[in-house]
């Protein structure tokens, strides 16, 4: 692939800058007109003909930007120096728009999961959305080319046809680590507990002991303890477990994909009755102000009801749990689209990320 090559725009720079240079230069000459001291007017002269200009050319030239794109790897430059380089390889690239005041003023960032799962925003200073949305693109559509392509060369059960993947004759099985997953959960659900019974211990001993007295007397109020710890402590854990068994029995343990059907447990799913399929992308990538547990799902909705399952984390941070194995499920869900008319849909267009954990 050729190198292709986006710049910055002159306009776009000088209208972010404009502003700024206005503002400063306003405020500096009327303070030369008020007064007649000749050092101040110098002093708001230097500042509103050599020193704002300068500030503002130096700005200017900062945001000047080009981006470099191959199919290899993402370059940044800033006036010709190369400041950062990185590569497609085990990288999940996406976009990121922050809007300031009423659409007045908006950054553009190029989205990156790296391969730790660590995920860091690189501004494109001074790009029009033109051209950012041209460069988004180009980063996407290699990202997927080369997420595909290594795809091809893994082991898998499924077939490789022109069309795509194609499902085995007989179908194909997949075993979910559910009690992995469980025990995550449980393990969480301990720690929110043990958190949660400190935070209301500590509260009561505080309102036990207004005084702050070096031998309080706790018997007068050891049963409005009690009540206290049962009110913030036992209805909240309550509610915590409730969450937990709800967690629990949307994860799957056994997955049986076939032409006809999709088999989970023991809910079966036919073709002629599925409306649509939604899964969490194998190559999203959270926005800002999402927790950090995001989780991969998978919703079935058919004429009778609506089924939602949790697939693990997606790599954000190293205590995740990540499902190895996520890739080939959703190529096989995609197999088994690929031959029927159903509707698929991916969360992070739809709006329906809501879970975390």
């Amino acid at each position: 692939m050729d190198t292709r090559i986006f710049d910055s725009s002159i306009s776009v720079r000088l209208r972010n800058i404009l502003p700024a240079f206005l503002f400063f230069e306003l405020f500096a000459f009327p303070f030369i007109s008020q007064t007649h001291d000749p050092m101040y007017i110098g002093i708001g002269l230097v500042f509103g003909l050599i020193i704002i200009p300068g500030l503002c050319y130096l700005f200017f030239q900062y945001r000047r930007l080009r981006i470099e794109v191959n199919d290899q790897n993402i370059r940044f430059f800033n006036n010709r120096r190369n400041y950062l380089t990185i590569p497609f390889e085990n990288h999940i690239f996406s976009s990121h728009v922050a809007v300031y005041g009423v659409e007045i003023f908006s950054s553009r960032f190029l989205r990156v999961r790296y391969p730790d799962g660590k995920i860091r925003n690189h501004p494109c200073f001074g790009f029009s959305e033109e051209t950012f949305n041209a460069f988004i693109e180009c980063v996407t559509n290699i990202n997927l080319y080369q997420v595909y392509s290594a795809k091809l060369v893994e082991p898998s059960e499924l077939e490789v046809t022109d069309e795509g993947f194609v499902l085995p004759a007989g179908g194909l099985k997949i075993d979910f680590p559910k009690n992995e997953l469980r025990n995550y959960l449980l393990r969480s659900l301990l720690k929110k507990l043990i958190i949660l019974a400190f935070v209301v211990s500590a509260f009561i001993v505080i309102i036990s002991n207004p005084g702050g007295g070096r031998n309080p007397d706790f018997s007068a109020t050891l049963v409005p303890a009690l009540i206290l710890f049962a009110v913030f402590f036992i209805l909240p854990g309550l509610i915590l477990w409730i969450l937990y068994r709800n967690q629990v029995a949307r994860i799957p343990r056994n997955i049986r994909i076939a032409e006809t059907e999709i088999q989970i447990d023991g809910t079966v799913f036919r073709s002629s009755e599925i409306h649509q399929i939604a899964m969490t992308p194998e190559t999203y990538v959270p926005i800002s102000g999402e927790l950090l547990n995001v989780v991969r799902k998978m919703t079935i909705r058919t004429s009778e009801m609506r089924r939602e399952y949790l697939l693990g984390h997606i790599k954000i941070k190293k205590s995740n749990f990540i499902y190895k194995d996520y890739g080939a499920l959703v190529d096989a869900i995609n197999a088994f689209l690929n031959q029927k008319d159903i509707s698929a849909e991916t969360f992070h267009e739809s709006g329906e990320f809501a879970d975390s954990y």
